[in-house]
């Protein structure tokens, strides 16, 4: 069994979290992506965004 890391996301700029936003929103042909979609389908933990935009 090989051990790897997961990549660390500290201090991500917003706008990077944003762009991934609207990438995902892209990729499911949406205007906008509920928690439970970027979950899903995004890079970051949904509670990152929640911590840096509010709800």
């Amino acid at each position: 069994m090989r051990f790897e890391l997961e990549e660390y996301h500290r201090n991500t700029p917003s706008e990077e979290l944003i762009a991934h936003i609207k990438n995902v929103a892209k990729k499911l042909n949406k205007k906008s992506v509920t928690m439970a979609e970027y979950e899903k389908h995004g890079k970051y933990h949904p509670s990152t965004l929640q911590r840096r935009f509010g709800s």
